[in-house]
């Protein structure tokens, strides 16, 4: 038999945690719901999955409630190695690589890896993907090598969400790998009023490079050594705004809104492939809202 699963969830999709009794020889599921609008979530695990959901609701009696389920066919992930020597070598592996929801039906999302293949620069994995819907996709970076470019049939994953659908096909994702890594080297004003510290006190300070461009990597972040200077090491190449706070921050830096709250702020540079790129900055007090 095929090891199937059960779940009760709420309207947005969020599990209730209420046990649900299958008995496979008759195909029935038998769960004690209270009143209200539910969905019924159905996964059955094999060689490929398959997914069903079923929309109902309870008012005071019992109901009967048919799901039919669909494959969900394995996601391909391609990954090409695009170095500068041909003897660069970097391992991503499907752990590089995270599915968050963006609707809340599919905010708990969970990958396997099934497979993978080597071809000459590239490396071929199929996912399996536990349930549909909308995610964004966020990425960290193999050893030696950053994202350069993620793709799903022409839909560029860093600045879109990946749309999952029970019965079809998603089309590959994309990966492209570079290791022309730039850097930033920059100095902090420890003078500057937000600073803080005592006399003689090493002040604490945040520094972050806020990336102006579409990734699906995660926020860089360094630290101020005594003299004041920090730097940004094994960055992807493109334009940063580069800050240096007194607390930390949440910086929402994949919406024009999150990256509007830093307008003006600190010092913006371009990181060129291979090349370093310079700045000075002034503590900032409080963060982007200010």
């Amino acid at each position: 038999a095929t090891p199937t699963s059960f779940e009760i969830a709420d309207a947005s999709g969020h599990s209730m945690g209420l046990p649900v009794h299958y008995d496979p020889r008759s195909g029935i599921a038998h769960a004690n719901v209270p009143n209200g609008s539910w969905l019924l979530l159905v996964r059955a695990f094999g060689a490929t999955m398959r997914f069903g959901r079923a929309d109902f609701q309870v008012a005071g009696a019992p109901v009967s409630v048919a799901v039919s389920v669909a494959p969900m066919p394995p996601i391909t992930i391609e990954v090409t190695r695009d170095f500068a020597s041909a003897s660069d070598v970097s391992q991503w592996a499907p752990g590089n690589l995270m599915l968050v929801g963006a609707d809340d039906f599919s905010a708990e999302s969970g990958l396997r890896w099934l497979l993978s293949r080597e071809d000459g620069n590239e490396t071929h994995y199929a996912i399996a993907i536990f349930q549909p819907g909308r995610f964004w996709v966020s990425t960290t970076n193999p050893p030696s090598a950053y994202v350069a470019s993620i793709t799903s049939g022409g839909t560029d994953l860093a600045a879109a969400p990946l749309t999952v659908t029970p019965g079809t096909q998603p089309a590959p994702i994309a990966i492209t790998l570079r290791n022309d890594f730039g850097t930033i080297a920059g100095k902090v004003d420890l003078s500057s009023p937000g600073a803080g510290g005592g006399p003689g006190e090493q002040p604490q300070v945040w520094i972050y490079a806020i990336p102006l461009f579409a990734t699906t990597g995660a926020l860089p972040e360094s630290v101020l050594q005594d003299n004041g200077q920090f730097s940004f090491v094994d960055l992807a190449p493109g334009s940063y705004r580069v800050i240096a706070c007194d607390a930390p921050q949440e910086i929402d830096f994949h919406s024009q809104e999150g990256l509007a709250a830093w307008s003006g702020k600190g010092q913006v540079v371009t990181v060129d492939p291979n090349g370093t790129a310079n700045a000075e900055l002034t503590v900032i007090h409080g963060g982007g809202s200010e």
